[in-house]
């Protein structure tokens, strides 16, 4: 697998086409189409839709070797209250030099416990805050500043299924896990917007709120 390069090369995937030119492909391996289920235990990346009109074909299939990734991390988020220890969010942070711009994609997930369901397991989407159950949030936010142009976005009220198939790390005395990685995949739309989504990112921070 060749590793990327600094100045990452525009490469679209079969079907897709680029809403602004703001918007490009950084891959590292093949995928000839939307992901349709989780990719797996190594730490990956691929995103392939669209969000208010951008539209998004990410894949990096290999993070020890793409170069211009220069952030590709993780955090789980507590809440400490009377009923004990809640898992109710898990969020992670993409940075990449694409076609020469520094840009930016975070994905987040809130429930109000994760630990109250079995882990793996399926998540529906919906845009209730903190919902109980099997269900779950889920925010997309991407930024970037080029050609004189800011984008800067933060869209929820996603419906669809968020899959958290992965979560290890070592378990620290008040129950949170520590370090590991997280993993999922995601199909979901929000009006005339799709996204598949599939990732796996090491985690490096964890809050615990009380």
């Amino acid at each position: 697998m060749t590793p990327l390069r600094p100045v990452l090369p525009l490469l679209l995937l079969p079907g897709l086409a680029l809403a602004d030119p703001a918007i490009s492909t950084v891959t590292s391996g093949t995928l000839s189409g939307p992901p349709n289920n989780w990719l797996g235990e190594e730490p990956h990346f691929a995103m392939v839709g669209t969000v208010n009109g951008y539209d998004f074909n990410v894949y990096l299939s290999d993070m020890t070797r793409a170069m211009g990734v220069t952030k590709f991390e993780g955090k789980r988020e507590y809440k400490e209250d009377r009923n004990g220890l809640r898992y109710r969010d898990v969020e992670f942070t993409l940075e990449a030099i694409i076609e020469g711009v520094d840009k930016e994609i975070d994905l987040e997930f809130k429930s109000h416990d994760f630990n109250a369901s079995t882990l793996p397991g399926d998540f529906t989407l919906q845009s209730r805050a903190y919902p109980e159950g099997n269900v779950a949030t889920m925010e997309v936010e991407f930024e970037w500043d080029t050609g004189g142009k800011s984008v800067d976005e933060e869209v929820d009220g996603w419906d669809g299924l968020f899959t958290f198939a992965l979560n290890t790390g070592d378990e620290m005395s008040n129950g949170a896990l520590r370090g590991g990685k997280v993993g999922g995949f995601v199909n979901a739309t929000n009006g005339n917007d799709r996204l598949s989504i599939s990732f796996t990112v090491p985690v490096t921070k964890v809050d615990v709120d009380d």
